[in-house]
């Protein structure tokens, strides 16, 4: 009958202290960015603490890249909260080892701005070019003067009569005549 006694009054012990008092959709503590991709980092992750924002901010700061918990069950046993949830925040993405950009730094291991004309070098004072750009039209002239992005051109013919003798264009917009 002692057994019998003590069994239940363990049973009921046990049983009361645990309340699940719910679950929740979404809980964080940090400001979100829509514009990331969040991902799943963590599935069925256990949390305990005094309340369930110390619960949550315990999460986030124990999880690498956490923004915030998805799916929470809340739990109460005594004065302590425990919640069971979904981690999800930022993935850094894996760095790309097969990709080489060794080409576009120089010898002093700076970082050089690739171009996308590899035709630039062959621009020179005095050579004959042609372009179509959106304020001057299409025309041809002479580059007078050359700088590291814009060419000063004396103009030979151009599609706008009122064109100015000369024009200084970006040196990608320029195609050499031969």
């Amino acid at each position: 009958m002692k057994n019998l006694l003590g069994i239940a009054l363990c049973a009921s012990l046990l049983s009361s202290c645990t309340k699940d008092l719910g679950t929740i959709n979404y809980a964080t503590t940090r400001a979100l960015d829509e514009f990331n991709n969040y991902e799943v980092i963590h599935t069925g992750a256990s949390f305990t603490a005094e309340s369930v924002d110390n619960c949550v901010n315990l999460a986030l700061k124990s999880t690498p890249n956490a923004a915030f918990l998805k799916n929470l069950n809340i739990q109460s046993k005594g004065k302590k909260v425990t919640i069971t949830a979904d981690v999800w925040g930022i993935v850094k993405s894996q760095k790309n080892k097969d990709l080489k950009l060794d080409r576009f730094k120089d010898k002093k291991e700076k970082a050089v701005k690739p171009t996308l004309l590899s035709g630039s070098l062959d621009f020179k004072e005095g050579s004959k070019v042609e372009w179509n750009h959106p304020k001057f039209g299409r025309g041809q002239g002479t580059i007078i003067k050359l700088g590291k992005e814009i060419a000063q051109i004396k103009v030979a013919r151009s599609s706008d009569p009122e064109a100015p003798k000369e024009i200084k264009l970006p040196i990608k917009s320029l195609k050499l005549i031969k």
